[in-house]
């Protein structure tokens, strides 16, 4: 268990490195985070939360298509391929790092929208099914990851998975139970297929 630990968190810190060796990419996050706010605000607000939605997920297919170019270029992906590290590891650790750099473009995406006028009220009601969105979008990418990862895919695959694991939450009525439970799902269906990963 400690071992596992140990591996959970070196591959978490080498995300970190990696993203922090080449900041741009994560400033482009940010960027595009906090500007996709301006023709978010303008819209209703009935229709804030589809908006949202759709900007979350063009944030994880690049968060996660940058993560994975990065470390097919640092010649990392063959680490999964040549040391005996166990595939629910790697997803967790996917996971987690997806997940915060979702939370911190969510972050400057809400704060843009509550300086643009949207109401606190408004924010703080829809901010709840946001955050349980990203527990599925970061479970989605993650998964992709490691089905491109351990197939030796192209970047074009981890795309198309992501798009299309995401996609029910995308048209799922603002139910934050739901979307909590859906990213959960997809969490556990992942650690099955890295299990079975592992095994083959």
């Amino acid at each position: 268990m400690r071992d596992h630990v140990m591996v959970f968190k070196n591959l978490l810190l080498k995300d970190v490195r990696v993203t922090a060796r080449s900041p741009w990419e994560l400033l482009a996050v940010l960027v595009f985070s906090s500007l996709s706010a301006i023709p978010a605000a303008l819209v209703p607000l009935d229709s804030l939360q589809n908006t949202t939605k759709l900007v979350l997920l063009f944030i994880t297919i690049y968060i996660s298509t940058q993560t994975y170019v990065k470390e097919g270029r640092a010649g990392t992906i063959d680490i999964y391929h040549l040391y005996p590290l166990a595939p629910s590891i790697h997803f967790l650790a996917k996971l987690s790092y997806t997940w915060i750099l979702l939370q911190a473009s969510l972050t400057l995406y809400t704060i843009t929208l509550l300086l643009l006028g949207i109401p606190l009220s408004e924010l703080s009601r829809l901010t709840v099914e946001w955050l349980s969105l990203t527990l599925h979008l970061s479970a989605s990418s993650s998964l992709a990851s490691l089905i491109s990862t351990y197939l030796k895919a192209e970047t074009t695959l981890l795309v198309a998975i992501t798009a299309i694991m995401v996609t029910p939450a995308l048209i799922s009525i603002g139910n934050p139970v739901t979307q909590a439970t859906l990213g959960l799902a997809y969490a556990i269906v992942a650690l099955i297929v890295a299990e079975l990963l592992e095994e083959g």
